[in-house]
């Protein structure tokens, strides 16, 4: 009878399990930003260095990345690409804000979804100059 009432309750827990593993997003925004952002053949002119130069130049542009930026210059692609072929887990761990990198930008608030979503894509196309 136990045995019964197991086999009865299995497939609930498997459910329940399923469940916990599918809310992979935190909120709304997270579950529908990779969706709705066109990441899709990512422009480094179009797409990547406006969201640099809006949210890392201030600290991170060649004029004052010694002073403000712990000598770290993002500005322009060959800088960037130099940057990334030696640390590149480390620059997305500070725009994800995740792991023990410093959160990207400094003292702001985290890049929107579809920033992070452009730059990762980017990244994973192959770091363009287009």
């Amino acid at each position: 009878k136990n045995k019964q009432f197991s086999l009865l309750l299995f497939p609930f827990f498997i459910l329940s399990l399923a469940g916990l593993y599918s809310c992979r997003f935190d909120n709304e925004e997270d579950m529908y930003a990779y969706m709705m952002c066109d990441t899709n053949q990512v422009s480094y002119n179009i797409k990547v260095q406006p969201i640099l130069e809006a949210a890392c130049y201030s600290c991170h542009s060649e004029s004052v990345a010694q002073v403000s930026g712990a000598g770290i210059n993002l500005e322009g692609y060959q800088a960037l690409t130099e940057f990334l072929n030696t640390s590149q887990d480390i620059f997305i761990k500070a725009i994800t804000h995740e792991g023990n990198a410093s959160k990207m930008p400094k003292g702001g608030l985290k890049l929107e979804n579809c920033q992070i979503y452009t730059i990762l894509a980017w990244i994973n196309q192959g770091k363009q100059n287009n």
